[in-house]
């Protein structure tokens, strides 16, 4: 209207681009009614990039990630320079956060991705070259108030890049961030679900609970065992100490008693020496 106006307007891709849906992405046919339709880059959203030298882009059959797909598609990227490589339109994300998965496979060892802003912000790389499909997961904020934002990917050399099954995520208001991807195709946990795991994890364990609480019972009733024997040693340790206690009483008054006969018998003797001699004395003075 403002064009046929003849009146000056600023359309930018950010306000081509109201669906505020996310975008995930494997590159299938598709079926729309009764027509199939196969993707081709710009209408995936991937353009040539480039500072010299610019790309060729493609869909690649049969070059694929997804399980089980009934052909197998991937955007290739054919170049014969380092500098030439391939950008994904993202601008209706600005001002959100997304979290971001792609997988890429190369012959390069390395593939960096990041956004162009105007500026070129790297985010993330990952290590290639083995013919294996690698992913790229991360969650980041894309920068608010701009008229274009593009996701890029590039490598350390020239090789053919391939990249499948891409999907962008914003993060809805008063919720958790969609979780990254793993290496291993797992989903990393949020920060405060990990938390909570680690935290279940170094929790009381019910059965280290048990095992402790029987160690400490065993350790009591180990220490009562041996007092209980201690005690009874000790009382036993008296008692016989106590036995030879009275027999060596016993013995001391036997010892006594002996004396005291001895001593007797020898009064006894002498009082017998004595009346005879008394009797003797009378004999001869009659």
């Amino acid at each position: 209207l403002l064009a046929a106006q003849k009146k000056e307007f600023t359309l930018t891709i950010a306000d081509s681009m109201q669906d505020m849906s996310d975008i995930e992405m494997d590159f299938e046919p598709y079926k729309e009614g009764s027509a199939t339709i196969f993707y081709k880059p710009a209408t995936a959203g991937f353009y040539p990039r480039g500072t010299g030298h610019q790309p060729k882009l493609d869909m690649a059959p049969r070059v694929n990630h997804t399980p089980d797909a009934f052909i197998g598609y991937s955007v290739v990227c054919e170049r014969a320079e380092q500098d030439a490589s391939i950008m994904m339109e993202a601008s209706k994300f600005s001002g959100r956060n997304v979290t971001f998965t792609a997988y890429v496979k190369t012959a390069d060892s390395v593939v960096r991705m990041g956004i162009e802003t105007g500026e070129t912000i790297p985010l993330k790389e990952v290590a290639a070259g083995d013919d294996e499909w690698h992913v790229i997961s991360l969650n980041f904020d894309v920068p608010a108030g701009l008229n274009s934002v593009y996701v890029y990917f590039e490598t350390d050399g020239n090789a053919d890049l391939y990249i499948d099954d891409v999907s962008m995520i914003y993060t809805r208001d008063g919720e958790q961030p969609a979780p990254v991807v793993t290496e291993d195709g797992t989903g990393a946990q949020n920060t405060e679900n990990s938390q909570s795991e680690n935290g279940s994890g170094s929790s009381d364990n019910p059965d280290s609970a048990a095992s402790d609480e029987k160690i400490s019972n065993d350790g009591a009733a180990g220490k009562t065992d041996s007092s209980s024997n201690n005690g009874s040693d000790s009382t036993q340790a008296g008692n016989d100490n106590a036995s030879g206690s009275d027999d060596n009483a016993a013995g001391g008054s036997g010892k006594h008693i002996t004396k005291g006969a001895i001593a007797v018998a020898i009064a006894a003797a002498l009082a017998g020496v004595v009346v005879y001699f008394l009797k003797r004395r009378e004999k001869k003075q009659g």
